[in-house]
């Protein structure tokens, strides 16, 4: 599983998610999810934090490196994605959009 996928999405979450809830996020078992985070921890990219009102659970959220680390990969990719996108029409852009997420919640549903 990619780093980044992982880190993305901590970043981007509306809530500071625990590890089951990014394996969900992510799509995977969450067995395999925690070799991932305790990397990411390891190279400071991620932090466990307790929360005060749930002793039990640990929260996954963003270090300063990694918010660092997020900004710098997140604004090389839009920028690779302008250039990709740069002489596609917006509105075949927009359809194509439409059917992948219809594509994306059908495989949910599956």
């Amino acid at each position: 599983m990619s780093s980044w996928m992982a880190i993305a999405t901590v970043a981007t979450a509306t809530e500071p998610p625990t590890q089951k809830a990014l394996a969900q996020l992510l799509g995977l078992e969450e067995a395999s999810v925690v070799p991932l985070v305790d990397r990411l921890v390891k190279q400071q990219l991620l932090a466990r934090v307790q929360p005060k009102e749930d002793r039990r659970k640990r929260l996954l959220v963003l270090t300063e490196q990694g918010s660092v680390a997020f900004a710098e990969v997140k604004t090389q990719a839009d920028s690779l994605r302008a250039q990709l996108l740069a002489d596609i029409d917006p509105e075949a852009l927009a359809v194509t959009e439409k059917v992948l997420q219809q594509l994306l919640a059908r495989l949910g549903s599956i």
